[in-house]
């Protein structure tokens, strides 16, 4: 499997850029701008993207233009896998024992839908559907102590965040808060001994909240971010690189991208403008492979001879940070 931090050019609506760790700093995650080829696509919703680290690649999925699950890694096509069920929103992914897993809302019932594969060529797909378990638009999905774990907005008028667990795949446990209401889309990963959870509030202002959970379904509220609001449809998204927590959004109110990063899941420093992600739409989605870290979106720029309302993909890569 090849680097795409030696590629050049990569098909969807994506743009991916990458920040060498050796001069990362934590009060200044900043993606400069990019120099990218634009190539024509299969079309894409205006969903968001939700990149992963799979054997040494970055992967990022997508809905597809008829609601299919789709993916891109290879800088050359899009692929969407037949036989698995379609999506409303951004299908989310992790890696647990070596299978890739996703996790999404069914198109029209929103029942969970959990997908998985460990073919390396991404081309043998199995899925199943979680008895009771209906989510929100785009689950979040991570691991911790060889446990699998979804994070999701209730699917009722409510909004309470929900979270589900297996240990096996197969047999799932799952809990409503009766206290934290969400925004759809939230975003997850292990940092430290813990899962943390970010989303934005399900109030006016749409600030970031921020959950942590050491293995319990009922997570612990760790911070009301008022500086930072989030986009209604804004997929944030976690990541880790050298112990630092990373954080990518869209401005609420705002066509623009922000970053920030914590030691602890609870002080965040001051959001970072992300003034040469340009175009952007939905979220910015964070994947880390080796020393390289990937930022990825959807860019609004018009695909000719793609059907209305598809976005653009395109791909750089880069190093230092500004």
């Amino acid at each position: 499997m090849f680097s795409l931090s030696m590629r050049q050019l990569a098909a969807g609506s994506v743009l991916a850029l990458g920040l060498s760790g050796a001069a990362y700093c934590q009060s200044s995650l900043v993606f400069p701008t990019p120099v990218s080829t634009l190539v024509t696509t299969a079309a894409a919703q205006s969903t968001g993207v939700s990149p992963v680290t799979f054997n040494g690649d970055v992967i990022w999925f997508f809905q597809g233009y008829n609601s299919g699950v789709c993916f891109q890694h290879d800088g050359s096509y899009d692929t969407c896998p037949a036989g698995l069920p379609l999506v409303d929103g951004v299908p989310q992914a992790t890696v647990w024992n070596g299978t890739l897993y996703l996790a999404y809302a069914l198109h029209g019932s929103h029942q969970l839908v959990i997908a998985t594969t460990s073919d390396v060529h991404l081309q043998t797909w199995g899925y199943s559907e979680p008895a009771g378990l209906f989510v929100g638009v785009s689950p979040a999905i991570a691991v911790l102590n060889n446990k699998l774990f979804i994070a999701y907005q209730e699917n009722q008028q409510d909004h309470y965040l929900g979270m589900a667990s297996t240990f096996d795949g197969v047999n799932w446990t799952s809990q409503l808060s009766s206290v934290y209401k969400i925004g759809h889309a939230p975003g997850m990963t292990y940092f430290n001994g813990q899962l943390v959870i970010a989303a934005f509030c399900q109030c006016d202002s749409h600030y970031l909240d921020v959950y942590t959970s050491t293995g319990s379904l009922s997570p612990t509220f760790a911070t009301e971010d008022r500086s930072k609001t989030l986009a209604n449809a804004s997929n944030p998204s976690l990541a880790v690189y050298n112990n630092v927590l990373m954080l990518g959004y869209m401005q609420n109110g705002q066509r623009y991208f922000q970053t920030t990063t914590s030691y602890n899941a609870v002080t965040w420093t001051p959001a970072v403008r992300q003034t040469s992600l340009t175009n952007g739409w939905n979220g910015l989605g964070l994947a880390v492979v080796g020393s390289t870290i990937y930022g990825v979106y959807e860019s609004q720029s018009a695909i000719p001879g793609q059907p209305s309302g598809s976005n653009q993909f395109a791909i750089s890569t880069t190093s230092g940070v500004h």
